[in-house]
């Protein structure tokens, strides 16, 4: 899938030549849809759940952003347009770094899925982000990467990356104490991140760089060590691969 924001942006570069065929081409995709269909176009999307979302997420700092702000009701949008940009750039312009988002349809719909473009574009900007989703079982927070089947790394994205902890690790991080992690299902990559303290009351996260991440099996650990990933990984099978990550905070 191509990343909106990219092309939005390539599409704001062109030349007048080609904005007048970008144009004319929409205007023909909007007339093939129209003679296909000749019910409004309002009925073209898959239900009236979508035609009010509203988001929400949070940051490292523990700021909050909504949209539609203070929850009103915007005007009914025909034209697919979603709206996770909207908190994901007032976060970007104060270089805050999301943490979690969660989607709302109107109507008593409740908590909803993010679309698939949504899921994309968070993707590529916010890598790490945990969305909140409905479950037969009620909501989850899932990696964003886990709503994408066969997900697709846009290649010149410059999401930053963010490492998570349990807040007791916290003082061990910070001494220098702690240098190494080991991890299933969540792959980190080598390079610059942020290290956030998951339920730490002052919302405490220190930039950090990951050292090496060094592929294991499950039954190389001892036993100790073992035992403590079940019980943080309920779900993770007996042969299972996972993780050595090492790494150090920066220096300020």
């Amino acid at each position: 899938m191509l990343n909106y924001l990219h092309e939005r942006h390539k599409a704001l570069d062109a030349t007048p030549g080609r904005r007048i065929y970008n144009y004319l081409s929409g205007l023909l995709v909007l007339a093939a849809m129209a003679a296909v269909s000749p019910a409004s176009p309002r009925s073209w999307l898959p239900g009236r759940s979508w035609s009010h979302p509203a988001f929400g997420c949070g940051s490292c700092n523990g700021c909050r952003w909504t949209h539609p702000p203070g929850g009103e009701r915007l005007p009914f949008q025909w034209w697919p347009v979603c709206r996770t940009g909207r908190p994901w750039g007032c976060s970007d312009r104060r270089r805050e770094q999301l943490l979690t988002i969660a989607a709302a349809g109107d109507g008593g719909q409740g908590l909803i899925p993010p679309c698939g473009r949504c899921r994309q574009v968070l993707l590529d900007h916010h890598p790490d982000i945990l969305v909140a989703v409905p479950s037969e079982s009620g909501p989850v927070v899932r990696p964003v990467r886990n709503l994408l089947p066969d997900t697709y790394f846009f290649p010149d994205a410059q999401g930053r990356r963010i490492v998570h902890f349990n807040k007791r690790y916290h003082d061990a991080v910070m001494s220098g104490e702690k240098t190494t992690t080991v991890r299933w299902d969540d792959p980190i990559a080598v390079g610059t991140a942020t290290f956030v303290f998951e339920g730490h009351p002052n919302f405490a996260h220190v930039e950090g760089e990951v050292l090496s991440t060094e592929p294991l099996r499950l039954q190389d650990l001892d036993a100790e060590h073992a035992a403590g990933l079940k019980n943080h990984y309920p779900t993770m099978p007996g042969d299972a691969e996972v993780s050595r990550v090492t790494f150090r905070i920066r220096s300020s």
